[in-house]
């Protein structure tokens, strides 16, 4: 199945070339916002609203991840060597989420901020294929 958006995660594409692909909807939260209201004698009104950012977006992205056989290497060698790369990028202090939709001209830009590590899901296309699909949730505020 093609992706019909490309994400890059940092140096980890999710393009469908390279066994790593966006298989779903990909789920862009709200930025949460907190509106606060306080006093302020020097204002012209005697009440002032304030908003701030309280909180991270989650991008939830549905990520399938495909082992392919090579000179060298297996197909669940592969599959772990992905997963080790798309863990270091998870887990790095500060990254970029770039998600570009499918024939949009504009693509949608994060700073993704240190994540805890991620679930996985081993089931029968684990087993019988080298194929792994689970939903990664990034922490993150827009550029």
């Amino acid at each position: 199945m093609p992706s019909y958006a490309i994400a890059t995660l940092g140096a980890f594409a999710f393009d469908g070339t390279g066994g790593a692909a966006i298989v779903g909807d990909i789920e862009i939260g709200a930025l949460p916002r907190t509106i606060v209201v306080a006093a302020n004698a020097l204002s012209t009104t005697p009440v002032q609203v304030n908003a701030y950012t309280s909180d991270f977006v989650k991008v939830k992205l549905p990520v399938k991840l495909s082992g392919i056989e090579s000179q060298g290497e297996t197909a669940p060698d592969h599959l772990a060597r992905m997963l080790a790369n798309l863990r270091t990028e998870v887990e790095k202090d500060t990254n970029t989420l770039t998600i570009a939709p499918w024939g949009m001209e504009n693509a949608y830009t994060f700073t993704v901020y240190k994540n805890e590590n991620f679930p996985v899901v081993i089931g029968t296309l684990t087993q019988a294929r080298a194929v792994m699909r689970f939903d990664l949730t990034l922490t993150c505020l827009p550029v």
